[in-house]
Parts: C-alpha cells; structure tokens; sequence
C-alpha cells in the first residue's frame, strides 16, 4: 500500500543505508546480467547503444559515452584518480568506479549569491564499474541528476528518460498525449499550447483510464455489523473527515494522523487503500504538468555546458568567499569589543569635560554655561550681536542681509570668526573665539566626535592586526551587514 510505504520511509533509509554499506563489499560478486530486453527512451527517441546496457540487482547500468550523448552531456575522465565527471547545462556529476558516493554540483552563475554553487552527495545502489573496456554508469542516477524525470514502464520493459508528447486521438486529437511519466497506466495526461499574440501558455487536462465505479453499493462488515453505501458517499466521507493535503504533509511523523488513517483502515479495508492510492496519484499529476513546461522552456534556450575549468574557478571562488567570510566573521567578533572600548573612552572623556567646550562650534548657550557667563546679546543695530559677561561688552559683531543668509549653507567668515546659523540661532568657531581671546584656553579642550573616535581605532586596529584589508572595504562590507551587532550610525 502506498499509505503504509509512507510510513515506513524513514526504516527504508536506514535499511538502504546499511544495504548500501554491504553492497560495497559485494559488488563484485553480485549478478550481472545483460539488459536484452529493455528499451531506453531518451525524450521519446529511442538510444540504440553499441553497447548492451547491463542488470545489476535490478539497477541498469548504460554505457557512459552513449548516455552521455543522448542527454546532451558532457564527459571527462580523470585516470588517476578513477574519476567520471559528467556536465550537462550548470550541472556536474562526478562519480569514481566501483564507488557508491556521487557528488552533484549545480552552479549559480552570479558570485553575489549565498553560494557559487550547491553541493550534494547520493548513495548509489550499484556503483560505475568498467565491463570489456566500457564504462557502466546507473542510468537513474544520472538522468535525475541532470532533473530528467525517469519512468519504467513494465508492460513494455521501456524506460523514458524525459517528458515528451505524440498526438492525441479521438476527443482529444487537438491535444498532445504527454508520455514518459510513470502513472501512464493510470491516466493520459494531455497538454496544448496556447498562442494568444505573442503570449504562449500551455494548457493541460487528464483522462483517468481506471475510473472508479461511483455508483458500485459496496458492502463493509465491522466488529461483526454491516452496513452498505456507494462507493460515492465512502469517497465523499474520506474527503470530509481527512485534510488529504495535511496527512500527505505529515504522514509517519504525526501520531494522530496515523491513528486516524489506521482507523479508517480498519473499518473500510482495500476500498480506503484504493481511494488513498488514487489521491495521492492525483495530488502528483501537477508535478508533471510543471516538469514539462519547465522542461520545454529549457529546451527553447540553448545551454552551454560550463567545464569542468570552470567549475574550478567557482569552486576557487568558494573557497575565497568562505574564506573571507572567516575573515569577516572574526573582525567583527574583535570590533564589537573595541566598540565597547572606544564608546567607554568616548563617555569618559566627556564626563571629565563637563564643564569645557568641547565641540568644534559652540553656541550662545554653552558659551553661558562654560565661558565664566559669557552669552551674546543683541547690539545695537540691525543683525548686530556682542560677546558679554553680565553687561559688560567684550566683542562686537556685525553681519549683512547676506551673509546672514549665507551663513545657512556654509560658514561666514566676520573679522575673523566663523559664523554659521541653524534657524536663528548662531554657532562660533570655537578655534576662531580663542585666538580673538573672547575664550580662554581653560575653558576648551576639544574632543572628536564619537564616530571620528571610532574611524580611528578602526584604521589603528586594521593597519595593526589586518593590514591587508582595506579599510573601506570593511567599511562597506559591515554597513551591508544587517546582522551586523555593531550600532547602523558608525557607518550610516
């Protein structure tokens, strides 16, 4: 039963893992027969290989070259290290003789991604071996791979490699039967396109070649009860007591969802097998609408096979990102530390100047608080300001309509201070207020800003500790970050 496979999935792979460990050592010694009988449909064409394609414990193995061939792929091969590597599109296998592990490498074209590429290992059932001078690769394997659905057909001892279409009959002879699927028994799945301008679309429907008889009364005995209804209301009754979507996502792993399948198992028997079964081919049958459109959107595009050259360079290029990200992943570490340090500093030095000027450009406020008392009064004439403690007079100044307004944008020099205006209200350059001894030097100890603080302590601790990465390189790289635990105003 399909149902009850489900649930044995997750002992199957411990099972097929273990197999796998044992096959490794008997290889050698298992049967070996010439596959005489099996057809091997590449997209509907059928390879004719130089070759016989060869049966080992119900696996079929094809000769390498003529595979590779058919699927458009490409094939290199490594002496020394027994190595076969097979590239189709951005895809590349690479298989060892009498190995179980393959590796498939499918490469992302853009190195800003996550990852150049993506790696994954598989535990063949029957592993690449040399026959008289030919090498036998698994057929499975190798189409999959490459995401070519494969389908074996028992009545005619044909397997298809690839989605492909002959004409439609009857009703359905503006239609294209779609073949090569393994539920082709069950049903014809039929596919047209549809050409609105310059717009293309497929459209699909499907036959279901076994219908059930809806209206069959069907008989069912339980804890010694009978009782009779249509094979319409059990199927409706399974519907509404079972989310199909919700057990299919959950079956094996949910308690509840078992019970209440065992449940209905042990009241309606084979009559709630069949209707499983026949939900969960119809739950499959968008699969392979979607593998055929993206199949032939694929087929539309020419695809050039990348080289095993060019997949070093991507896997070098992996390396340097993984590498870097190391890199990264350990300053960052160090930095929030030193965030910590230069921020403790920062709050030190201000808390021991309280009572001094410590920024570049000063206010009349501050100046009230920190210069003895000295505060800017208005003047006598228009736009006329002085420097004063209490009321005595200690500097005048006076500005123009225009440089008034000037002094919005960009600092206004006046006899020698810079003056700049935020609204209406007036900043001094604290250097310039020295030097014309309207300030004194105990009352200014500049400090920088925290960020200038920071930009600092970085470039020290980079040209010290890391003097090959740049600093605006990390500047970037962490204004990027948003992971990043560093504060976003150190570099917004």
């Amino acid at each position: 039963m399909l149902r009850r496979l489900f649930i044995r999935m997750k002992k199957i792979k411990l099972m097929l893992s273990l197999l796998a460990v044992v096959c490794m050592f008997s290889l050698f010694n298992s049967q070996v027969k010439a596959a005489d009988k099996i057809n091997i449909l590449v997209f509907g064409e059928k390879v004719n290989f130089s070759n016989k394609p060869m049966e080992i414990n119900g696996r079929i193995l094809v000769p390498l070259r003529s595979v590779s061939e058919a699927l458009g792929a490409d094939v290199f091969w490594d002496e020394q290290t027994q190595k076969i590597t097979l590239v189709k599109g951005n895809v590349q296998n690479e298989l060892y003789l009498n190995n179980l592990i393959a590796n498939t490498y499918v490469a992302d074209n853009h190195f800003d991604a996550p990852s150049p590429f993506t790696k994954s290992s598989t535990t063949l059932d029957v592993a690449p071996r040399a026959y008289d001078n030919v090498t036998y690769v698994p057929l499975r394997y190798i189409a999959e791979s490459f995401g070519i659905e494969v389908a074996w057909n028992a009545n005619t001892s044909t397997v298809s490699l690839g989605l492909y279409t002959v004409p439609g009959t009857g009703k359905y002879s503006s239609w294209k039967l779609l073949k090569g699927h393994a539920l082709e028994s069950k049903y014809n799945l039929f596919v047209k396109e549809e050409v609105n301008g310059t717009n293309k679309s497929i459209q699909f429907t499907y036959e279901d070649l076994k219908p059930a008889n809806l209206n069959e009364t069907i008989k069912i005995t339980y804890n010694g009860k009978s009782f009779k209804l249509t094979r319409q209301k059990m199927y409706e009754y399974f519907s509404d007591s079972l989310d199909f979507a919700t057990v299919m996502e959950k079956l094996g792993d949910s308690k509840a969802i078992n019970k209440q399948l065992d449940e209905h198992d042990e009241v309606f028997g084979k009559y709630f097998d069949e209707w499983f079964n026949r939900k969960a081919d119809e739950n499959n049958l968008p699969r392979y609408y979607d593998v055929f459109e993206r199949q032939e959107q694929a087929r539309q595009v020419k695809i050039t096979n990348i080289s095993p050259l060019d997949f070093d360079q991507i896997f070098d290029e992996q390396a340097r990102m993984e590498q870097e990200e190391q890199l990264y992943a350990k300053i960052e570490e160090q930095l929030k530390k030193l965030n910590d340090q230069v921020t403790n500093e920062w709050v030190r030095l201000m808390n021991q100047n309280t009572k001094r000027i410590t920024k570049e450009w000063v206010d009349a406020e501050e100046l009230d608080k920190k210069a003895d008392g000295l505060f800017v009064a208005s003047g006598d004439g228009p736009r006329t300001w002085r420097f004063q403690r209490v009321y005595t007079p200690i500097y005048e100044f006076s500005m123009t309509a225009q440089q008034y307004e000037l002094a919005k944008t960009e600092p206004v020099d006046i006899d020698g201070i810079r003056i700049k205006r935020w609204d209406n209200w007036l900043t001094f350059n604290t250097s310039d207020l020295l030097k014309k001894n309207i300030i004194r030097a105990e009352h200014v100890n500049i400090l920088p800003e925290w960020e200038e603080m920071w930009d600092q302590a970085v470039k020290l601790f980079l040209n010290t500790q890391y003097p090959q990465v740049d600093y605006i390189q990390i500047k970037e790289k962490f204004r990027a970050r948003q992971k990043s635990a560093i504060p976003t105003q150190l570099w917004p």
